[in-house]
């Protein structure tokens, strides 16, 4: 089955990233997504590593472990750059 979304829905991707192959993925989501946010979680090595993801398509990186202040600030920041609503989406 394929995800579709409508023109006009926002949709808010979240993907863990720890090695390239996790980056190339992230790229294909974005890619087939293109206006989507996508806010990653990881444990990317390095700066150089950290690029990639942002060139992929990162709209957000929030490092692991996993700080409740750090998610939120990236989720509140994410919402306002897209104008999208806390609250109202769907986990798929």
């Amino acid at each position: 089955a394929h995800y579709r979304i409508e023109p006009g829905e926002k949709r808010l991707f979240m993907m863990e990233l720890h090695t390239p192959d996790d980056v190339r993925k992230l790229a294909d989501l974005t890619d087939g997504f293109p206006g989507q946010p996508a806010l990653v979680f990881g444990t990317l090595p390095d700066a150089p590593a950290l690029l990639a993801a942002v060139r992929a398509g990162a709209t957000q990186f929030v490092p692991l472990p996993l700080r409740p202040v750090e998610l939120r600030d990236a989720l509140d920041r994410t919402c306002r750059q897209f104008g999208l609503r806390p609250n109202t989406g769907r986990l798929v």
